[in-house]
């Protein structure tokens, strides 16, 4: 790969991520603490196109989005790969309630036409 295909190839990285991010309400510290990456290294990773990407923060990075194992390695390999986030199952005990609405989002998604139902569920639930 040349060089200024590597750094088309982390431009897409950096984009991906950023729309992975925004998709998922989370702010760049999020980002960085989700993956457990200081948001120094973060931000150089996905600003600095020409300085080296380590495998930890890039596995950082998939962590944070729910992304497939070397779903960054794929990005930076193929410019036609879009890593799409595991769907993990709700559990009471370790779901959060952003796992819960991403949850719904799905399945409204899915299911448009079970909008006006769930509503009315859950406002006789909680009212």
């Amino acid at each position: 790969m040349s060089a200024h295909e590597q750094v088309e190839a982390r431009r897409r990285l950096t984009r991906l991520v950023h729309s992975a991010r925004i998709e998922q309400g989370m702010q760049i510290q999020d980002l960085a603490e989700k993956g457990k990456v200081r948001l120094s290294t973060l931000r150089r990773a996905l600003n600095k196109h020409d300085t080296p990407i380590s495998a930890a923060t890039q596995r950082g990075i998939e962590r944070a989005l729910d992304w497939p194992d070397n779903a960054t390695d794929r990005i930076l390999a193929d410019p036609a790969y879009v890593p799409q986030p595991i769907i993990r199952p709700l559990h009471p005990r370790t779901s959060t309630a952003n796992d819960v609405i991403a949850f719904l989002d799905r399945f409204l998604a899915e299911q448009p036409t079970e909008h006006q139902k769930l509503r009315a569920l859950l406002d006789i639930r909680w009212h």
